[in-house]
C-alpha cells in the first residue's frame, strides 16, 4: 500500500512539473511571437522609409532632366534725350537781399532757369539748422542744384558731377574763395530723375562766416555763386 501511495505522489508531481513547463513553453512562445511581431513592424517601417526615399530621388532626377522655362525680362523704360550726350555747364548767379538770410529762416532764393541734359535747372539757397558735436545749434547757407521741368519723360535720369563755389568780393578781382567739390568718379555722381529732382550741401558755408566782413563774400547785400555742371545720361 505504501508503494502505491509513493507513486501516486510521484505522478502528481510529474504532473505538476508538466504544468509548469506547459506554462513555461507558452509564457516564451508568447514573447517570441510578440517580438517577432514587433521586429516585423520595424522592418516595414524601415522598407517603407526607404521607398519614399527611392521616389523623392526618382523625382529629382526626372526635375533634372526637364528644361526651367525661361525668365522673362520685362523691358524697363529708359529715355536719353537725344539732344545731349555729355553737357558742360557753368552758372554764375547773383543773389541780392541776401540778409533776409538772417531775418526770414525760411526764406528761398532761386535763380533764373538754365536748360540743359534736357531739362531746367536753378541754384536754391536756403538756411540749414543743425547741431554740433556738443549739442549746440548752429545756422549754415544751404546751397542746392534743382531740376524744376514739370513733363519731364517718365524714365528721364541724368548723372551729376558738380562744384559749389562762393566768391569772395572785397577785392578788384572777384575769386572763388569757398568751394565745395566732389570727385569726379561715377560712384560720386549724382543722380536726378523724375523722383529725385534736388540735391546740393545742407551745411555749405555757416551764417557767421558768410555774413563776417573779413571774408568779404557779401557786397551791396548780395552773393556770388557759381556752380560748374557736367552732366551725362545715366540709367536708373
Amino acid at each position: 500500500m505504501d508503494t502505491i501511495e509513493r507513486l501516486t505522489a510521484k505522478i502528481a508531481e510529474l504532473e505538476h512539473n508538466m504544468n509548469l513547463l506547459e506554462q513555461e513553453n507558452t509564457r516564451i512562445k508568447t514573447e517570441v511571437e510578440e517580438g517577432s511581431s514587433t521586429f516585423k513592424t520595424i522592418i516595414a517601417l524601415k522598407n517603407n522609409k526607404i521607398k519614399e526615399l527611392e521616389t523623392a530621388l526618382q523625382y529629382v532626377a526626372s526635375s533634372d532632366s526637364v528644361e526651367a522655362p525661361p525668365i522673362v525680362q520685362i523691358p524697363q523704360q529708359i529715355y536719353v534725350d537725344p539732344s545731349y550726350e555729355r553737357t558742360y555747364y557753368t552758372f554764375r548767379t547773383r543773389f541780392s537781399g541776401i540778409s533776409r538770410l538772417q531775418t526770414n529762416p525760411d526764406v528761398v532764393f532761386r535763380s533764373d532757369p538754365a536748360k540743359f541734359a534736357g531739362a531746367d535747372w536753378v541754384i536754391e539757397l536756403g538756411t540749414h539748422n543743425a547741431g554740433d558735436r556738443k549739442g549746440a545749434t548752429k545756422d549754415f547757407m544751404s546751397v542746392s542744384l534743382t531740376v524744376v521741368s514739370e513733363n519731364l519723360n517718365e524714365g528721364w535720369c541724368c548723372g551729376v558731377y558738380d562744384t559749389y563755389s562762393l566768391y569772395s568780393q572785397d577785392s578788384p578781382v572777384e575769386k572763388a574763395a569757398y568751394t565745395h567739390k566732389k570727385p569726379q568718379n561715377l560712384k560720386q555722381s549724382t543722380t536726378y530723375s523724375n523722383h529725385m529732382k534736388s540735391s546740393g550741401y545742407p551745411k555749405f558755408v555757416p551764417i557767421s562766416e558768410l555774413f563776417s566782413p573779413s571774408c568779404g563774400y557779401i557786397k551791396d547785400d548780395g552773393i556770388l555763386i557759381s556752380v560748374d555742371v557736367t552732366a551725362f545720361p545715366t540709367w536708373h
